[in-house]
């Protein structure tokens, strides 16, 4: 059964819901993953230290989410978990004396922006989510529809390429693509509007 983002934030305050931590890593993992190896990759850190900082932050998460509360006054949960992430990164290198780290600032400043990067790789996985569970609904039924989709409206390539390899229509690509973007952004809003709304 699914949460909105909202109520999944308030069921992780308890860190017996094994559940709802679950479907919490399940969601922002992704986000962890993708933004701490681009920011590795940066300062020259290779794969093992991708797989020790995410770790990190997710235990930073379940120490420090049981004490969250969501004051939109301060900023998102986007913007919390960004902080939480970028620190550890920042200390991770500090530990190994990669490079110069600015110095601490002082206790509760006003939080501080994410970046580009961040905001791509939650929302794209956000996407990618979304767009799992609804692979697993439509690709048994309906495979051709699924593959319009994912190699047009996901892959952006070209619908005459993909008619071809499916033997169907262009327009019958463009139709399937256009129905499951459509079933695709329903679900997003619906489940994560919070997130999506502030995406610009």
């Amino acid at each position: 059964m699914s949460t909105t983002r909202i109520s999944l934030i308030e069921r992780v305050s308890n860190p017996e819901d094994q559940e709802a931590w679950s479907e919490f890593f399940a969601l922002y993992e992704p986000v962890l993953i993708s933004y701490v190896r681009a920011h590795s990759q940066c300062r020259g850190m290779g794969g093992p230290d991708v797989d020790d900082l995410v770790q990190t932050v997710l235990i930073k998460l379940f120490r420090k989410l049981p004490n969250f509360t969501l004051d939109k006054s301060r900023g998102r949960f986007r913007t919390f978990l960004y902080e939480v992430t970028s620190n550890a990164v920042i200390d991770y290198v500090r530990s190994r004396g990669r490079r110069p780290v600015p110095q601490p600032e002082p206790p509760e400043p006003p939080p501080q922006p994410p970046d580009d990067g961040w905001d791509a790789a939650y929302l794209r996985a956000i996407l990618d989510k979304v767009a799992a569970e609804l692979r697993e609904q439509v690709y048994p039924k309906n495979p051709r529809q699924w593959l319009s989709f994912e190699e047009q409206g996901l892959k952006g390539r070209p619908a005459k390429e993909v008619a071809a390899e499916l033997g169907i229509s262009v327009d019958s690509v463009y139709q399937n693509s256009s129905r499951l973007m459509k079933r695709v952004e329903e679900l997003c809003r619906s489940r994560y509007q919070e997130d999506l709304a502030h995406a610009d």
